[in-house]
């Protein structure tokens, strides 16, 4: 079955004040997220992640947690509910998870696990 969308959803809020907060918060050691450890520096999407994300050939949509208030992904709600971050994955028209938040943990801020990860589940849709 192919995938037709890689959906991330970060367990941060993506308003400016939520950014903030995130922000500052992980400066005092009280809020972690660790998707965002996994695709973002401390001002900016991570290089790595950016190109690697592109060369998937799979659509990548990048979610906070307050983006699932929004009526376009409530189709998510009930997998990625309690279970952020996370990554979901759709293919067929149905929405599975891709990495729980216990497995993004063990790739202890390292990009390139992630994306390997994205590259064998996108090319198991080939075989």
């Amino acid at each position: 079955m192919a995938v037709d969308e890689f959906v991330f959803i970060y367990d941060a809020d993506g308003t400016v004040m939520g950014e903030l907060r995130y922000w500052f918060s992980t400066l005092l050691g009280a809020e972690h997220c660790s998707l965002c450890d996994l695709t973002h520096g401390r001002f900016r999407q991570r290089a790595e992640f950016r190109h690697g994300r592109e060369s998937l050939g799979v659509p990548v949509v990048l979610l906070h947690r307050n983006d699932l208030e929004r009526a376009e992904y409530a189709d998510l709600v009930p997998l990625a509910s309690g279970r952020l971050p996370c990554v979901l994955m759709r293919r067929e028209g149905r929405v599975e998870m891709a990495c729980d938040p216990a497995l993004l943990a063990t790739f202890e801020g390292d990009p390139s696990r992630l994306l390997d990860v994205m590259r064998s589940l996108s090319a198991s849709q080939t075989e």
